[in-house]
């Protein structure tokens, strides 16, 4: 899982990673562990994507309710 931490000049993505195992199936229901497992204030969006597949990914990502963003993008 990537996260990216702004500074107000640049974005960083996170570290360090950590690796977890799943017993999920299907992309669909890793997404669902994945996004279950997110704090509220970092379900901004997230996928899944299957090598060789990626018509088939599973996205997923917060409806815009208001400007979260320090830059003013929404």
């Amino acid at each position: 899982m990537t996260t990216y931490h702004p500074n107000g000049q640049e974005i960083a993505t996170g570290a360090p990673f950590t690796e977890i195992r799943t017993t999920a199936e299907t992309s669909g229901d890793l997404l669902d562990e994945l996004w279950s497992a997110l704090p509220p204030h970092l379900r901004i969006a997230a996928a899944v994507f299957t090598p060789r597949d990626l018509a088939g990914s599973s996205i997923r990502q917060t409806s815009r309710t208001r400007d979260h963003s320090p830059w003013g993008i929404t």
